[in-house]
């Protein structure tokens, strides 16, 4: 079994919820006002998307559209300077705009963070190992990303969080050898399950994986809910026999 990755792991959380904790471990995340919060994501989140940042004009556009040009500039400034000082106090995070576009670097070996490792391991799918595998599920064991965080804006972000987990769950469950390992193949797909239910990958490995244990009615059990939900969601059945996912020719 899994450890989830505990809070002291990282200063900034964003599995599980949103939560910051300062040089000395101490939770800050009640200075974050929801204004300051949506400000520091927006910039953090696409910091990391494309390495280029924002630009002012889009989160003006986000988060001071009934402004007028000057207010909105007033009230960034003044959000971007309250936002620096709390960011001092978590460690050495630089908010710059020397390009043109709003960015945050933290200095990755002295602010850890839940997503900056997620990427890491999520991005470099041609060195993957079982280690980041389990530290992949252990972050991702925490919960949801962003959970009870609803910004319009934010809906691609989880979208893709999520697709890029799947994607590497599965991409390793693939490479894995099902008669050595079968158990693990289990638990990478019942971590793929937590974000699609009707996800046809999981379901051939788990089942395949089951089977092989002797565990043949519940390899059936898991095949038969995969049925039953893929009917629900696209109004019609699933056209591969039980049979025909374990590869069993008769």
């Amino acid at each position: 079994q899994y450890n989830i990755a505990s809070k002291a792991d990282y200063q900034i959380i964003f599995f599980g919820g949103f939560q910051v904790f300062d040089k000395d471990n101490n939770d800050i995340t009640n200075k974050f006002s929801p204004l300051l919060k949506e400000l520091f994501l927006l910039i953090t989140l696409f910091t990391f998307k494309n390495n280029k940042g924002i630009s002012s004009e889009k989160i003006t556009e986000i988060l001071w559209f009934d402004k007028s040009e000057k207010s909105a500039r007033n009230n960034r400034a003044v959000n971007i300077a309250k936002l620096r000082n709390i960011l001092n106090e978590v460690g050495t995070c630089e908010l710059t705009k020397k390009t043109g576009y709003w960015k945050i670097t933290p200095e990755t070996n002295e602010i850890k963070s839940d997503y900056i490792e997620f990427l890491e391991i999520t991005n470099s799918k041609t060195n993957l190992t079982k280690e980041k595998i389990i530290r992949l599920i252990e972050i991702t064991q925490k919960g949801p990303f962003l959970h009870n965080l609803q910004y319009e804006w934010l809906d691609a972000f989880k979208a893709s969080v999520s697709e890029k987990i799947i994607d590497t769950l599965i991409e390793f469950a693939s490479s894995c050898d099902i008669q050595k390992e079968p158990d693990f193949v289990i638990q990478l797909a019942d971590c793929v399950f937590n974000f699609d239910i009707i996800n046809e990958d999981a379901m051939i490995l788990k089942c395949r994986a089951e089977y092989y244990l002797g565990k043949h009615s519940l390899a059936k059990t898991t095949y038969e809910k995969f049925f039953k939900e893929y009917k629900i969601m696209y109004a019609q059945e699933y056209d591969k026999s039980f049979l025909k996912v374990l590869e069993i020719n008769r």
